[in-house]
């Protein structure tokens, strides 16, 4: 792969324009879904930052994702380190899988509180959560999402008594394609590692 992105033949120039026009795509989606929650639309762009951001808008404790995020950069860059050993690498690869799972967890709060902001359902949530690459550009560039300052999001949903109480048919769809999909990067996870 290396090779082919640097040999500079046209396939490789026209994956070069794609991979920058997407970029750019993403940039300004991330700087107008910041401008559409009321803050400052550059604390966007900025990677970590914005993540701070993003979780103390919707009042939810942002050290948490900064702390998963360092963390899984961290052992994800140490994986690039220990390359030669296979043992250590697993490790690394491991607990960068963990931080990304408990940092996908924590965002599911984040992005159903979002999505009742902006007036929509779970579906708004559920594309935040797992393809945020889309959905921020897509709800940044869209006139159809609107912030919403004065709706009033029941904060239950962020109290550990939100899992508690019964769920719809929706929810239990949603709920037992995220577990099923927990399941399989557990899997995957475990057969990487040690088989």
């Amino acid at each position: 792969m290396y090779n082919f992105l640097f040999s500079f033949t046209p396939d490789a120039i026209v994956v070069w324009i794609i991979l920058l026009v997407f970029l750019l795509y993403y940039l300004l989606g991330r700087y107008y879904f910041f401008e559409k929650i009321w803050e400052t639309a550059w604390k966007g762009l900025v990677p970590i930052y914005s993540e701070y951001l993003y979780f103390k808008k919707a009042r939810v404790n942002p050290w948490s994702a900064v702390l998963l995020l360092t963390f899984g950069l961290s052992f994800y860059l140490l994986s690039f380190a220990c390359s030669g050993s296979d043992s250590l690498n697993g490790i690394c690869t491991f607990f960068t899988s963990v931080c990304l799972i408990f940092y996908v967890l924590l965002s599911w709060k984040v992005n159903y509180y979002f999505s009742k902001k902006f007036k929509k359902g779970y579906m708004t949530a559920f594309s935040l959560t797992f393809v945020p690459v889309i959905a921020f550009p897509y709800i940044g560039l869209s006139n159809s999402y609107k912030w919403s300052r004065f709706t009033k999001v029941n904060h239950d949903v962020l109290e550990e008594d939100f899992y508690g109480r019964k769920l719809s048919v929706n929810e239990m769809c949603l709920s037992n394609v995220f577990m099923m999909l927990c399941f399989i990067a557990a899997t995957y996870i475990f057969i990487y590692i040690f088989v």
